[in-house]
């Protein structure tokens, strides 16, 4: 999602400079920063769905469970966690 916004942009922001007669910019490694960021973002943003979820499932009504969002999510969060657990093996991680 954000991926796809930010290249829009790039294609946007050249042919404007292209109309304007300015010298396009070089935007190349914007689709690859966008790829390498990709599994954090999905991590993260699975994180926070899992954590707002997981509340209601565990506190709230058991009449109130959508068993099929349920299940979305938790497939969903466990896509991005098998794909998270791929890219990051054998990369060495930042020192905290």
């Amino acid at each position: 999602m954000i991926d796809s916004e930010c290249l829009e942009k790039a294609r946007l922001f050249n042919s404007r400079e292209f109309l304007v007669g300015k010298e396009q910019k070089d935007y190349t490694r914007l689709g690859h920063m966008t790829k390498e960021f990709k599994p954090y973002s999905d991590l993260w943003l699975n994180t926070r769905t899992w954590h707002q979820r997981h509340e209601a499932w565990t506190t709230g009504d058991w009449e109130e469970i959508d068993p099929d969002e349920l299940d979305s999510t938790f497939e969903q969060c466990m896509k991005a966690i098998s794909a998270a657990l791929r890219f990051f093996k054998g990369k060495e991680l930042p020192k905290i």
